[in-house]
This record gives C-alpha cells, structure tokens and sequence, in this order.
C-alpha cells in the first residue's frame, strides 16, 4: 500500500510475523522503532480528530528510513490488536527483550529489585532510574518481566534501559558477592530498626539499593545479607507506607546527592510520555 507524502495519521500498529508481544503507547512506540527491535509492518488508521499528531509523525518517518512497510487500519482494529488495553493511538508488536543473568553487580548507584511482581511498579522504577540516573538495575527471578505494560510505565526508557538491566539467579549470593566487592548495600523496610533516608551517612562505596515485594517486602534470604536497612520517615499521616514505586524514586532522588548517578549522556532521546 502507497503511503502519502503529508503524514495525517494519529494510529499505527507495527507489528512482525511471528507476534511476539506489543507495545501501547507513543513514546515506547517511538523508542522502539528508533532502536529496530524486529519490526516489519505499520498499519494507519485514518481519524478526524488527531491526537499525537507530531508524536505519530515522527514515528511513521522513522519507520519510513527504516523500510518499514505501512498499513492503514481502523480504530476498531486497533483497539482488538491492543485487546482494548490504552495505546494513545499507537501501537507496536515486536521481538520480546530478553535480559542477561549476572551473578554481581556493577556500578556506582545500582537497584536490586526482589521480587516486585506489578509490572507498573517494574515500569515506574525503571523510569525513575533512567530520569536520576542509576547505572543498572537487577531483578531476583520472582520479579514481573519485560512487557508492554512494563514498557508502557516505563514512559518508553524500557525500550534502551533493558541494556543496563539483568536478572540475577539468586537474590541472597548476589548481595554476599555486592558486600565482599565493597558495595554499601542498604536495603529498604519499615522495621524498627531502619534508619531514615534523610541521615543516611555519606562514604566512597558504589551504592546497591534493595527494593522489596509490594506486600511480604523483601525475602528473609536476602535482607538477612543487608547490613544497613533504611526507610521514608512518616511525618504523622494515616498512611504508613508509600508504593515501592514512588519509594525508590524518592530515595534514589535523595542518593544523587552522594555523586553516584551516571554522568554520560542518554543514549537515545526520551519522547515526551504526556504524548
């Protein structure tokens, strides 16, 4: 099918043969066609009203450098592809990511995530880990994997974050070997004995920070192998914890100031995710 010189679309749906997964949203849909995940096909679908309308121009011309074949289609397809999920009018079927398995971490600021199983929770810290700008992030094999809906939280940085992330085989050994590499492992609770974040101590030592299971928090193995646990003081509010999403963005924001973030430029341009 011809595709028109004037771009005035505002739905595409990439998608390949074999139809691994997809992707909803403009910016992981954007992300992903610059980074080539194993695309083969757009498909358009015409609307009075546009929504995204640079957004989605700027997705079909990368699309178009990357000969990727255009399709038109209606919002009703659409929506069935998507399986009625929200996809901002667009959408991409791609290639599944698959992550490397380390037994140790490495550098200066670094996440532990131990079994969070809310792909949202996934999507949102990774989100702030590539805004703060943490070196890598582990996931312990009870954690949610790569999917859209993680990539969709995420506001699209899956789609090139998944170069700074990895499983790890087993959480408990992964934080022995961070500890005897002279890593300040802190793990994250709400016990008695967790010192609050704002008197954290400032020291030389690459940081790794251990996030826990939204409700059972981290495993016994592994926070038995943390010797420093730290916690958001309340401040005498009804609630008396916060989501491990909005946690790990609030206490890696606060560790930024040890200067442990990454200082090297984003290795792709982060589409605006209001679009």
């Amino acid at each position: 099918m011809n595709v028109p010189t004037r771009v005035s679309h505002d739905r595409i749906f990439v998608w390949t043969p074999a139809g691994h997964g997809g992707l909803t949203g403009a910016s992981p849909t954007c992300i992903s066609t610059a980074n080539l995940r194993g695309q083969s096909c757009v498909s358009v679908a015409f609307r009075s009203v546009l929504m995204c309308r640079q957004k989605i121009e700027e997705i079909v011309q990368l699309a178009r450098s990357r000969s990727i074949r255009m399709q038109f289609t209606t919002k009703t397809q659409l929506d069935d592809l998507c399986q009625q999920r929200p996809h901002q009018n667009v959408a991409l079927q791609v290639e599944p990511l698959s992550l490397p398995t380390v037994e140790s971490p490495s550098g200066r600021l670094s996440l532990l995530l131990a079994d969070i199983v809310d792909p949202q929770n996934i999507g949102s810290i990774i989100r702030s880990a590539a805004f703060f700008g943490v070196h890598n992030v582990y996931l312990t094999k009870g954690c949610a994997g790569q999917s859209p809906t993680v990539s969709k939280a995420s506001a699209g940085s899956l789609e090139w974050f998944t170069h700074q992330m990895a499983w790890c085989r087993r959480g408990a050994a992964f934080v022995q070997k961070a500890e005897e590499a002279g890593y300040r492992v802190v793990a994250t609770g709400m016990g008695v004995n967790a010192g609050s974040v704002w008197e954290m101590s400032q020291d030389d030592r690459p940081i790794l920070l251990v996030l826990g299971n939204e409700g059972a928090g981290i495993p016994r193995g592994i926070l038995e192998k943390c010797k420093e646990t730290i916690k958001i003081p309340d401040i005498g509010s009804r609630m008396d914890s916060l989501n491990v999403g909005v946690a790990a963005a609030v206490m890696v924001a606060h560790l930024c100031r040890f200067n442990t973030v990454r200082q090297d430029p984003l290795p792709v341009r982060v589409p605006n995710p209001t679009c």
